[in-house]
């Protein structure tokens, strides 16, 4: 055997493309989105301190994100 020739994969060991990266990718874009949303309603309303109870809600999205990527990477065991 040549020892300069590429190795070559069998043809059913190529990883198929998944939709689970594209769930923390939507999140994270809702998360941006939801952070914009609340600063403009909050100082176009000029809220007060109960306004800054809609201030985590973005914070869920970045983390619910952050969990999904963790669990995408762990896989079908």
């Amino acid at each position: 055997m040549d020892t300069t020739q590429p190795a070559t994969a069998p043809a059913g060991a190529t990883e198929p493309s998944s939709w689970r990266p594209l769930i923390p990718m939507i999140l994270t874009a809702v998360g941006v989105y939801a952070v914009l949303a609340i600063v403009l309603v909050l100082e176009a309303t000029v809220a007060d301190v109960h306004g800054l109870v809609w201030h985590p809600v973005p914070g869920v999205l970045f983390f619910a994100a952050t969990v999904s990527v963790f669990t995408s990477s762990v896989g079908d065991a």
